[in-house]
């Protein structure tokens, strides 16, 4: 969960995008109508706009779903500024995104309200602007008094650890604003976590992390690294004789042949790994890394020790980290661009550029439905296509011609 304030610049959406790679869902975004539509994102994006007397744009939420998650939108009908929708874990999960601005009131009612609508179990996550001693803050407002009696009569668990959520750059002070609420059944399965980097807003990230879960991780089968082979090894282990191949038995040869080549093979071949790589931008560098790093570290030392020396040294380390990507990113679309000619197919052209945007086609399937009901399991869904694909194949499907 990030929060941020517009307006904002590109480079931020770039780092949401960047950010976004690793997770299946659940990232807020406070303030974005009127300045940039979300449909470039990778994942589905259920939003709710905000405008204020002068018509401006002032808070609002937008929820981002990863595609290879199954999930539903959930229709609030309520005052406040939230959105949600269902989401298939290993069994459904209500997820909704709540903003409470600092200088409005909040009706108790329509906080009950919304707890109402949303379908058990149920995680809210969102600034609630409020402080209290339960989730970390030194003092405690009436909004905070608000939000405790709202968690006391729902029974609801409070997820928070008590770490800080939002930095106040002016006055240099770190706060408690965020909160991630959720039904008692599920306060088991998650550990709260907040992020270090702020990523351009005053907001940190806040991870939800499932615990005790197995993992559904598709893996690849592993391959030969020919480049990387040892031939000369090889040679001298794939020694196929006369007697291998004069035996009797043809299934046998077969086998013993095949276990020599093979065992050869792993010996002198290296494989690649079970897991997917990642999906980095064609133009990142070594120097876009070590900068990155810089900022990373920089950034620590301030926040560890907030004094202004700190805070100008964490700013010009991110300039220069941030100068580091466009020109990298820069000097390779003008390589791209200048290396476009009548040689290139339209396949190759349009694979290039989708790399260079960070589009890369999904890997796995994470869930089939199969008689309305969700597969997540990887040896049911094998289950399932073969039964599709046995299907398909059938006899029964097949039209039968009159012979003439």
């Amino acid at each position: 969960m990030w929060n941020w304030i517009p307006p904002l610049p590109i480079g931020t959406f770039r780092k949401v995008e960047k950010s976004l790679k690793n997770f299946q869902i659940k990232i807020v975004l406070d303030g974005l109508r009127g300045f940039v539509e979300l449909s470039w994102f990778p994942q589905q994006v259920v939003r709710k706009d905000n405008e204020n007397e002068s018509g401006r744009a002032s808070g609002g939420d937008a929820l981002l779903v990863s595609h290879d998650t199954p999930s539903s939108v959930i229709t609030l009908h309520t005052n406040l500024q939230a959105v949600a929708v269902r989401i298939m874990f290993s069994n459904l999960v209500t997820v909704c995104t709540l903003y409470l601005p600092p200088s409005t009131s909040v009706n108790e009612r329509d906080l009950n309200r919304l707890v109402d609508e949303l379908p058990t179990p149920f995680i809210i996550l969102g600034d609630f602007n409020d402080h209290s001693p339960l989730w970390g803050s030194k003092n405690i407002n009436l909004r905070g008094r608000q939000i405790e009696e709202f968690v006391n009569t729902h029974s609801l668990c409070l997820l928070n650890n008590g770490e800080d959520t939002y930095f106040v750059d002016g006055s240099r002070t770190f706060h408690s604003l965020d909160l991630s609420l959720c039904t008692p059944s599920l306060a088991p399965y998650f550990n709260f976590r907040v992020g270090v980097d702020l990523r351009d807003s005053d907001h940190f990230p806040i991870f939800l992390e499932r615990v005790n879960v197995a993992s559904n991780d598709a893996q690849r089968p592993t391959r030969y690294l020919f480049h990387r082979a040892d031939w000369t090894n090889f040679a001298l282990r794939a020694l196929i004789t006369r007697n291998m191949v004069e035996g009797e038995n043809l299934n046998e040869v077969v086998n013993l042949v095949t276990k020599t080549i093979i065992s050869s093979a792993d010996g002198s071949i290296p494989k690649s790994g079970l897991s997917f790589p990642k999906n980095r931008k064609p133009w990142w560098n070594k120097y876009c890394t070590d900068t990155n790093r810089d900022q990373r570290r920089a950034w620590n030392v301030f926040r560890r020790h907030p004094t202004s020396a700190n805070q100008v040294a964490f700013q010009r380390a991110k300039s220069i980290a941030r100068w580091a990507r466009r020109k990298s990113e820069r000097g390779h679309w003008i390589k791209f661009v200048s290396g476009i000619n009548s040689s290139v197919t339209a396949k190759d052209m349009w694979e290039n550029v989708r790399r260079a945007c960070g589009i890369y086609p999904e890997k796995r399937i994470s869930c089939l439905r199969k008689n309305g009901q969700e597969v997540r399991n990887i040896s049911e869904m094998v289950d399932v296509l073969a039964e599709a694909f046995a299907s398909i194949c059938s006899t029964n499907n097949h039209r039968t011609f009159p012979h003439a």
